[in-house]
């Protein structure tokens, strides 16, 4: 639903601790060489009005596929934590997505927009130096733009992840 990396400008301002403005041009999604005339516009905007909570929006805009400038695709990105207790912290994410033409109507056999949308939520325990995160998680993708395995797909996933820190600059 999202892209792996980005080659291109950003500019980011970072207004105290309090907030974070950013915004840039990149050649495309997970694309080292434009494939197409077109560039993708990317921004950020942060917020961490408390030390206990902080959120942001973060999206793209632009032609994706290969040799052609037209048929954008978007995508907004929420993401965010709040620590609930000394030892417990819950980070959250949502995602939308959606791409002009860019999946077939089995109906008509004509050129229909996608759509995406996704959320996953984590409550992280931690106890000195170990750390327990849950990651609960869906993804539909209407149209099967995004993952290509079908018209509607309907993901759910439980990921455990246990922690240990060794120290502040590493985590195993």
């Amino acid at each position: 639903a999202e892209p792996i990396y980005h080659v291109g400008a950003k500019l980011h301002y970072a207004i105290e601790d309090m907030a974070d403005i950013g915004v840039g041009v990149v050649n495309g999604w997970d694309t080292m060489i434009d494939n197409n005339d077109s560039k993708t516009f990317i921004f950020r905007v942060g917020v961490t009005p408390v030390d206990e909570f902080w959120a942001g929006v973060s999206g793209t805009y632009g032609a994706e596929r290969p040799d052609s400038n037209e048929d954008a695709r978007l995508s907004l990105d929420l993401t965010g934590g709040v620590e609930a207790h000394e030892m417990i912290t819950i980070n959250f994410q949502a995602n939308y997505g959606r791409e002009t033409n860019s999946v077939t109507d089995p109906a008509t056999g004509e050129a229909d927009d996608g759509s995406w949308f996704g959320f996953g939520l984590q409550p992280v325990l931690t106890v000195e130096e170990f750390s327990a995160g849950l990651r609960f998680e869906y993804f539909a993708d209407n149209g099967g733009g995004r993952t290509a395995f079908g018209d509607d797909v309907n993901v759910w996933n439980l990921t455990v992840t246990p922690g240990y820190t060794v120290d502040e600059a590493l985590q195993l």
